[in-house]
């Protein structure tokens, strides 16, 4: 095999399989099995969103601030905003009878989880991408999958507490997340830049899992 006809691995095909341990690792801790299970308290998943929208209203901040970034722009899509959703879902289920009294706020896991998104925003688009991919498209794949769990754990519906497992705005995830993958591969990344994405999808893996783990006592 000539070296013009040797097959070249897409580099969105390398991300993934590069972190793919990452991936199935999100995945096992108390916390999440208790969702999975369908026996995780309200508060514990009321919770889950207060956390994550520290954590999405830092990307989406990033978003604005990296609007006219050449490398970032292609990425960015306001399609894929949650934190309107987010915040009302926070207020739909707050307004509970069993949460009335209830108080939440970041952990020191999603405190640390934001900081870190909001420094690459500022020094290092390639590893603000990582982040972005791996929150984004997480929830374009597994996220629907925790919406149907949510849905029939808590009497939710894609208007009534159940907005963020809802992406109205994009009619074919799969196609989003083809077109996505395809301008992962046509930035012309250096070889130092596709190191450091994959570097920082792997540390975007490590906060979610510290995320979790912060609220393991809900599903104790």
């Amino acid at each position: 095999m000539t070296a013009t006809s040797a097959t070249v691995t897409p580099f969105s095909a390398v991300l993934a399989a590069e972190t793919a341990a990452d991936h199935r690792g999100a995945e096992h801790s108390t916390f999440m099995h208790a969702l999975m299970r369908k026996t995780l308290p309200l508060a514990g998943y009321v919770d889950l969103l207060v956390q994550y929208r520290h954590v999405y209203l830092a990307l989406e901040d990033g978003a604005i601030a990296l609007a006219s970034d050449p490398t970032v722009a292609p990425f960015l899509d306001r399609r894929l905003d949650r934190v309107p959703a987010l915040e009302a879902d926070i207020a739909t289920l707050t307004a509970r009878p069993e949460l009335t009294d209830a108080t939440f706020s970041p952990t020191a896991a999603t405190e640390a989880y934001a900081a870190r998104i909001r420094t690459v925003t500022e020094t290092a688009s390639p590893a603000y991408v990582a982040h972005h991919y791996t929150r984004y498209l997480g929830d374009l794949s597994g996220g629907f999958a925790i919406g149907r769990v949510v849905y029939a754990a808590y009497e939710l519906t894609p208007t009534e507490g159940g907005r963020f497992a809802v992406f109205e705005d994009i009619a074919d995830p799969a196609e989003f997340k083809a077109a996505y993958r395809s301008h992962l591969d046509s930035v012309a990344w250096s070889d130092q830049d596709r190191a450091d994405l994959i570097t920082e999808v792997h540390a975007a893996y490590r906060f979610n899992v510290e995320l979790f783990l912060s609220l393991d006592h809900h599903g104790a």
